[in-house]
């Protein structure tokens, strides 16, 4: 049996439940707290239906602002994430293809299968 070291909550999917739950916490806080402030400043129906559409399109611009910027953070950190893996790959293959004699992995499994790595 194979043993993974990394949980998903490592890669992707964590990056996505962490940027899901940001936004849920920052979008609940603007609707509590604007319609407060809407509610303060308005003196008619009127004001208030403005400050309403007002509101909304401020809160799109925010979220919009604050996905972009979660989102370029999470994706940068996985693009540094695949260089480190390929570089880490490129010198394992440099080690293997520079080793004097064959160089074999073993698989996980009952017979301990052999695989060839050298060329």
């Amino acid at each position: 049996m194979k043993v993974d070291h990394h949980s998903r909550t490592d890669g992707w999917l964590g990056h996505a439940i962490r940027i899901v739950l940001l936004y849920g916490a920052v979008a609940a806080l603007w609707i509590v707290f604007s319609d407060a402030v809407v509610e303060w400043i308005a003196g008619s129906v009127e004001s208030a239906a403005r400050l309403q559409t007002a509101k909304g399109l401020l809160f799109i611009l925010v979220t919009a602002s604050l996905l972009y910027v979660l989102i370029r953070r999470a994706t940068d950190r996985l693009g540094d994430e695949a260089t480190a893996v390929r570089e880490s790959e490129e010198r394992f293959r440099t080690l293997v293809a520079n080793v004097p004699g064959a160089v074999y992995r073993c698989a996980w499994d009952d017979d301990w299968t052999m695989e060839f790595l050298s060329d």
